[in-house]
């Protein structure tokens, strides 16, 4: 593989050199060059080579010739134009990495119940999916949920916080959560007792608020960052329905005004809404909705799109609704982006781009001491084991977060014998896959800024990428990021200043 792309926009031709991470214009003579260095042909020949072959291309730069190919050596003596090496280095998960995640480990989540008392159309644990197990109506014990906390308490003891005063959330999930209140307020009492100093501990919940009146004042006396599932107005919350068929709408649109009322600035600082974007509604009706009546910007997302029913998959693509195309027809569509500019996915693809193409964006502290050409590669964009959170089922089940499917667990949690998490078993799991699939990452021009997760294959036995990039689509992958640079160059500043990427 090459570790320089040449690609053009509209406007300009550019370049891409891998080893170097950065990008430059590329005159037209470049491109010949590179050909016939290619060739074998040697540097003093290229003049009459490209003379006699392109006669009209010499004549337009002639006179700058010299110049350029001049240019082109230097760049070669400085590392450009090199061929990256037929196996790159393709690490293999370590035992170790998965050690340091859980010492260093950003979030527990509890899935604190099963139970819901919605019965929302699109629900991820509902009929249009078949990855999850049967929710048979059980709640989170409190004694498994001690032995979790005392799993980690137990290794922080062990292997001290690196970071003074390390930010970590203890988060609450469902099912509904609130159907389990009494383990809730065990657990924040726990971590308020236990937890050590260096930890600044901070409680969340995602909520659909049918209860949230009767307890409000606990989430907010205890500072709780709720995130309320709202789709929008009576028709956008029509798939949020419960047990009887029912729109919550206008249970729920009380509930929230009263918190808002008594908790004005709890409400202010700490309470966020998320619409699912479907068929029933558009972001610019979610936006205009929830700005009118709560004076906040939604977060919107899509539908899942991992783990549908067969039986259910044109139902499923009738529901969903692709984010971009629903900001394309907005009728003030300049005003909507600007509100939900991070949920942009031209944003997050832009971040990704930048942050993972350039050389100004250092992913660790450790890179900080490392060589510039530093760079240690995977197979797909699965995570590290628990580098982001540890999410907890209701059964006791342990996953590396709540967005997959629970047909993997990577570990239990019982009474009798705590949490119980097998690092070899684990690593030797993702081993198998990513040995699968390596050789096709090996070929991929977009392995360092590959996002898709293992557990999003369709087959994990039998991984075939649907996001592999060959040459010719990392060139049109380079030039539509970069063309929406030139066209739009206000967004890297604003990215730069409002957006983080974990």
């Amino acid at each position: 593989m090459e570790a320089t792309v040449f690609f053009n926009t509209p406007q300009h031709s550019y370049l891409f050199d891998a080893s170097n991470k950065a990008f430059l214009y590329a005159h037209p003579l470049w491109k010949v060059f590179k050909t016939l260095e290619d060739q074998e042909v040697s540097a003093e020949d290229w003049e009459e080579r490209i003379k006699s072959s392109a006669p009209e291309l010499y004549e337009q730069y002639q006179v700058d010739f010299p110049y350029y190919m001049k240019k082109f050596l230097f760049l070669k003596e400085q590392g450009f134009f090199q061929k990256l090496p037929v196996e790159r280095v393709i690490s293999e998960l370590k035992s170790e990495q998965v050690d340091s995640a859980l010492n260093d480990i950003h979030q527990i989540v509890f899935e604190v119940t099963n139970r819901c008392n919605l019965s929302c159309k699109y629900c991820g644990y509902g009929e249009l999916y078949s990855n999850y197990d049967i929710r048979e109506g059980v709640d989170l014990s409190v004694a498994k949920g001690k032995k979790v906390l005392d799993y980690f308490i137990a290794r922080w003891k062990q292997h001290p916080p690196r970071s003074y005063k390390r930010e970590m959330f203890v988060s609450f999930y469902g099912g509904e959560p609130l159907l389990n209140m009494s383990f809730i307020k065990e657990m924040v009492a726990y971590v308020e007792q236990y937890f050590p100093k260096e930890i600044n501990f901070q409680f969340s919940m995602t909520s659909n608020c049918v209860l949230l009146q009767k307890n409000m004042d606990f989430l907010a006396e205890k500072n709780f960052h709720l995130l309320i599932s709202l789709d929008g107005d009576e028709q956008a919350q029509s798939y949020r329905v419960n047990h009887a068929g029912i729109n919550s709408f206008a249970l729920i649109i009380p509930q929230i005004k009263a918190l808002k009322e008594n908790y004005p600035d709890y409400f202010r600082e700490r309470v966020q809404f998320n619409a699912v974007i479907h068929n029933r509604n558009t972001p610019e009706g979610v936006l205009d909705f929830v700005m009118r009546e709560f004076d906040k910007t939604p977060r919107i997302s899509e539908l899942n799109d991992s783990g549908i029913n067969p039986e259910k998959v044109d139902e499923f693509f009738k529901t969903f609704q692709n984010i971009s195309v629903s900001l394309e027809k907005a009728k003030h569509r300049e005003r909507t982006e600007q509100a939900y500019f991070i949920e942009l996915p031209k944003v997050r693809g832009l971040g990704i781009f930048t942050t993972r193409y350039t050389d100004n964006y250092l992913r660790t502290y450790d890179e900080f001491f490392l060589s510039t050409n530093y760079q240690r590669l995977y197979s797909t964009g699965t995570c590290i084991p628990f580098s982001k959170k540890t999410f907890v089922t209701s059964t006791g089940k342990i996953y590396p977060c709540e967005r997959i499917g629970e047909d993997i667990p990577l570990g239990s949690v019982d009474e009798t014998n705590g949490l119980q998490i097998d690092r070899e078993s684990i690593v030797a799991f993702y081993n198998t896959f990513l040995s699968k699939i390596t050789d096709l990452c090996n070929r991929c021009y977009r392995l360092s800024s590959c996002s898709s997760c293992m557990f999003y294959f369709k087959d994990i036995q039998h991984p075939v990428c649907e996001d592999y990039l060959n040459r010719n689509g990392f060139e049109q992958y380079l030039s539509d990021y970069m063309q929406l640079l030139e066209n739009e160059p206000h967004l890297q500043a604003r990215i730069r200043e409002e957006v983080t990427f974990s």
